[in-house]
């Protein structure tokens, strides 16, 4: 009996343990959810809005975590993927100057989501506050609050609103602010630049990232440590992001250019959203204002405890059939039903887990109203009798 059990036991461990394997993969891999935590990115998102961060369309990025919470220095990888970021796709990314503005590092616990306004190899520039790529006729990130930047600044107001006019680099060789910005050539994988006085203002920060050698300026010459350069090709790929809150959002006007090894990923979808005032769900953020979301929500929750019980039935039987091969069923059926049911039953915890993060308490509390689980048990019991 002893045997029969501890057989029971260890089918039972290694299968939470696959189900385990399987979620940390897709954790790894394909998607994660991010909680938005600032007002940013309104109104597109909303503090308190949680998202669905697509990894697996320009590759997922491996390094060493460990060394990464420790702030040592990390090698980034990233995985091939099928497609290539896009303006006005918001990007999930490690903020690249966690502690100081004037030199990159990564902060594998510190992330921001912005705006993508300019890919690698574009020439971005804002003239009267709006934002523009050479050679593209998209309109770039939150027309209507560059237009209110644009109001503030005409009208004198924008100190009363406490707007920071300056922008990077800071310098009054460039003079650049948040009304009239570059031209700005944002940096390719290859590309290479002529350095003077100006690029080694504008490019320091990268350069002295990728090469982990301070830049200096000598007269007109520039020293990469002690080694004159007269040109310089760049390693990475870079990327210029902002906010859709223009409103003093620390964007790239005020830091510099995003690196491409430390984009997360893409956001494509918001799945849960709570009022932090109120700390009710906001149903209008997850698809529209109607009671045919909750319908549906309720009709999910049915489902996936229907699911539940029913492959948790399954399982159990087919333990029992594993462990008791003499018992008419046989073993190969009992592990054909174990294998089969196992997807199903990883489908429903899925499912569960989603709804128990998505629903409010009460919202729950209906669905497993007393009077629903017989109609629950009825089902599971038909499913099985099916097979």
């Amino acid at each position: 009996m002893i045997k029969k059990w501890s057989k029971i036991v260890v089918n039972i461990v290694y299968g939470c343990c696959i189900i385990a394997m399987i979620l940390l993969l897709i954790q790894i891999f394909m998607f994660t959810s991010f909680k938005i935590p600032s007002d940013s990115m309104e109104p597109s998102l909303l503090a308190g809005d949680y998202i669905w961060v697509d990894k697996c369309s320009k590759g997922a990025r491996l390094f060493n975590v460990l060394d990464a919470i420790d702030k040592k220095p990390v090698t980034i990888h990233r995985m091939p993927g099928w497609r290539s970021f896009k303006r006005n796709d918001i990007l999930v990314f490690n903020l690249p100057y966690p502690d100081r503005w004037d030199s990159i590092a990564f902060d594998v616990m510190k992330y921001y989501v912005k705006r993508c306004v300019a890919l690698p190899g574009d020439t971005f520039e804002i003239r009267n506050g709006r934002y523009h790529v050479r050679n593209c006729k998209d309109i770039l990130g939150n027309l209507s609050s560059q237009e209110y930047l644009l109001s503030l600044l005409e009208s004198g107001r924008a100190k009363e609103q406490g707007l920071v006019t300056r922008c990077y680099p800071y310098s009054g060789l460039l003079g650049w602010n948040v009304r009239d910005f570059g031209p700005l050539y944002i940096p390719a994988k290859g590309d290479t630049i002529f350095m003077t006085p100006k690029t080694k203002l504008v490019y320091r920060n990268l350069i002295e990232w990728e090469q982990k050698t301070k830049l200096q300026l000598r007269g007109d010459t520039v020293l990469l440590g002690d080694s004159a350069i007269w040109s310089y090709c760049f390693r990475e790929n870079y990327y210029f992001v902002a906010g859709d809150k223009v409103l003093n959002s620390r964007d790239s006007r005020y830091w510099g250019l995003l690196p491409e090894p430390f984009i997360v990923g893409k956001a494509i979808r918001i799945w849960k959203s709570v009022d932090w005032d109120t700390n009710e769900i906001r149903w209008d953020r997850i698809l529209k204002k109607s009671g045919v979301i909750k319908l549906c929500v309720h009709s999910i929750g049915n489902i996936a405890i229907v699911m539940v019980l029913f492959t948790a039935v399954c399982s159990l039987l087919s333990l029992v059939c594993v462990a008791t091969p003499e018992l008419p069923v046989g073993e190969t059926i009992g592990q054909w039903i174990w294998f089969g049911k196992v997807a199903l039953f990883s489908a429903g915890c899925v499912i569960v887990v989603f709804l128990l993060q998505l629903l409010r308490r009460d919202t729950w509390k209906e669905i497993l109203f007393f009077p629903n689980i017989p109609v629950y048990v009825s089902w599971s019991l038909m499913i099985m009798g099916g097979h």
